[in-house]
């Protein structure tokens, strides 16, 4: 199984339990960005609302395509998500109330990016000795830098 809830404090979580934590880190990673970016969506500044919705629709497609194969592998897709996903929506939504959303979201974004490309090489490293899954992250990764590089130049 390589997704499930695991806790770094636990003393039975283990050096093999790494894969497992690190696909499960960036799958949570992936859960909070969509669901603030989401909310972010609805009350971003037009000129913004477009780079939100494609980082949306990457991180998507993403989340589906990991939760597939990490169906197959037997372990549980379903559970991700964390408080922080929570506190980022509360802010948005309270960003809405002092006025919407603007180019500073710019970087709100970058910096989001920047965590989720941090799971992403972290998952990378810990799945080495599973070719079709390392794959599958080398892949998203990139198409990630793309987007990221896109938004900043």
């Amino acid at each position: 199984m390589l997704i499930a809830t695991t806790d770094p404090t636990d003393p039975y979580v283990t050096d093999d339990d790494q894969p497992r934590t690190a696909l499960s880190d960036l799958a949570t990673a992936l859960t909070d960005t969509v669901e603030g970016y989401a909310v972010m969506a609805d009350k971003a500044a037009p000129d913004v609302q477009p780079v939100l919705e494609r980082f949306l629709a990457l991180h998507r497609a993403h989340m589906d395509r990991l939760r597939a194969l990490t169906d197959e592998q037997g372990g549980d897709p379903t559970n991700a998500g964390s408080m922080l996903g929570t506190v980022h929506k509360v802010l948005a939504h309270t960003r809405d109330t002092l006025g919407r959303l603007d180019d500073r979201t710019h970087d709100i974004i970058l910096r989001t990016e920047a965590r989720v490309e941090d799971r992403y090489q972290t998952a990378r490293d810990a799945l080495d000795e599973h070719p079709v899954i390392q794959s599958v992250l080398a892949a998203q990764h990139t198409a990630l830098r793309e987007h990221v590089n896109a938004l900043k130049y």
